[in-house]
């Protein structure tokens, strides 16, 4: 036969005398390619036991620290941050992720966004205190409209699409918007109910009506974050969870300094404390990550509140039912 059909797929075959035919090559009609002709096709196969294959050991996560200052980006698994300063403009690619998140640390301005497909155009002023989401789009600028500094927060999925050689198709939600005077009232409200001071945070998640449809309270399909709280003289129990987090702190009073932190670590004591702790201070418009699965407590030594931005993976884990939120009570 002059071809043979596999599947889908047609393929010819050589043709040979058979004095060409020794048993050394020997063509099968099933599979028209011979084994030494698939030899740069594929790797070498490997087998392990399971018991001790089972759990691989990975590298692990310590927790990282960055300021506004520092030049580089601060990358986890999922999720990469990075703060933007405006002089007086920033323009990046926004197509090769699919949740883009900022909050305004400094200064006042706009952005002018690209969409993805239809490369239609919008802006929107924003202020210190603003969080905004945007989904996989084209390319976003933004504005200063201050002399003096203006710096964005900006946090991404790409290293999960960079992990996976992919890049979004399509947006996958509305874009979102979160006013810093909306959040503050909202978070007075929680924080004023009764038994307030009693629960594992004193904050409100930032969610949206399409992620709510589809039960999963997060910010994105990927991304997740709380605006957290923490009153004078108070400790918030440790808690852990399997996504990763980075913590910005928002707010934190000249007095505080050194006296709010946060303490971390794989293990707690039969107290219910965190065992051997990793000790973060925190530091305004300063970022720190607390390492997936890691047990961690926020607390304030100071007379005056403070408040943390956490931007987790857990938009994914939810979804997969992965992120093994546990609270010591």
């Amino acid at each position: 036969r002059d071809h043979c059909v596999t599947g889908v797929q047609t393929c010819a075959l050589p043709i040979f005398s058979m004095d060409e035919i020794s048993l050394e090559k020997q063509y099968d009609p099933i599979d028209p390619v011979s084994s030494h002709e698939t030899d740069f096709i594929f790797q070498d196969a490997a087998f392990l036991e399971y018991s001790k294959g089972a759990v691989p050991v990975t590298k692990a996560l310590p927790p990282q620290i960055l300021t506004s200052n520092d030049r580089s980006k601060l990358c986890t698994r999922n999720l990469d941050v990075d703060f933007l300063n405006l002089d007086p403009d920033y323009e990046h690619l926004l197509s090769d992720a699919s949740s883009h998140v900022f909050f305004v640390t400094e200064g006042s301005g706009f952005s002018v966004v690209d969409t993805l497909h239809d490369h239609r155009t919008f802006t929107f002023l924003w202020e210190e205190g603003d969080a905004f989401v945007l989904p996989s789009c084209f390319k976003a600028v933004h504005r200063s409209l201050v002399k003096s500094k203006t710096t964005l927060l900006y946090a991404s999925d790409k290293p999960l699409f960079d992990y996976l050689f992919a890049k979004p198709s399509q947006a996958r939600f509305t874009p979102i918007f979160y006013k810093k005077d909306h959040m503050q009232s909202q978070l007075q409200r929680v924080n004023a109910e009764d038994g307030a001071t009693l629960r594992n945070r004193n904050g409100i998640l930032l969610s949206n009506p399409e992620m709510i449809k589809e039960n999963l309270n997060t910010l994105t399909h990927v991304m997740w974050s709380l605006l957290n709280q923490i009153g004078p003289c108070t400790v918030q129990n440790p808690h852990r969870h399997n996504s990763v987090a980075i913590d910005l702190c928002t707010d934190l009073h000249p007095e505080s300094e050194n006296l709010v932190y946060t303490l971390m670590g794989p293990k707690l004591n039969e107290n219910g404390t965190v065992k051997d702790p990793i000790r973060m201070n925190w530091k305004k418009n300063a970022v720190f990550t607390t390492p997936p699965g890691w047990w961690h407590s926020h607390h304030n030594d100071s007379n005056h509140p403070a408040a943390v931005f956490p931007i987790q993976d857990a938009g994914l884990h939810t979804y997969m039912n992965t992120l093994d939120i546990q609270f010591q009570k």
